[in-house]
């Protein structure tokens, strides 16, 4: 059984703002639903990192995670093992210095269990479009 779980952001850049995060969760055989949440003082990635977080505690635990997400240096950390070498040295990277947002890692770690999520980066997917006019509508309602 499979999940395809949908993530958009309104947050860019390295800097630290706050946001809106959209996720869609559709599980094989099942309705699809759409959640919206606002994220404070958050960097884009770690934006991402809290939308997987939340999207993997709503789904069956033994289904595998198709996460599609614009969000590429989330996907490369699983494509090159990284999360693997930063639990095997205690949450430090490869230059020794702790890993930026460990909390959020190591609650999806513990979310995934043995589980490999699959990662679509860039797709346009048929969320797309509605999932970016309604983060980017939901950002600006929560400035005003």
């Amino acid at each position: 059984m499979t999940a395809d779980i949908y993530i958009v952001s309104s947050i860019t850049g390295l800097h630290r703002c706050n946001g809106i995060v959209g996720v869609v969760i559709e599980p094989e055989g099942a309705e699809a639903r759409a959640i919206f949440g606002v994220v404070t003082d958050v960097t884009a990635n770690q934006s991402v990192l809290l939308g997987i977080k939340f999207a993997l505690s709503r789904i069956n635990p033994e289904c595998d995670a198709v996460i599609h997400t614009d969000c590429q240096y989330v996907a490369s950390v699983y494509e090159n093992g990284w999360l693997r070498d930063w639990i095997k040295h205690n949450w430090h990277n490869s230059k020794g210095k702790e890993v930026a947002n460990r909390s959020e890692w190591q609650q999806i770690s513990e979310l995934l269990g043995s589980r490999t999520p699959r990662f679509i980066v860039g797709e346009d997917h048929s969320y797309k479009s509605w999932l970016e006019s309604e983060v980017q509508k939901r950002a600006k309602a929560h400035k005003d």
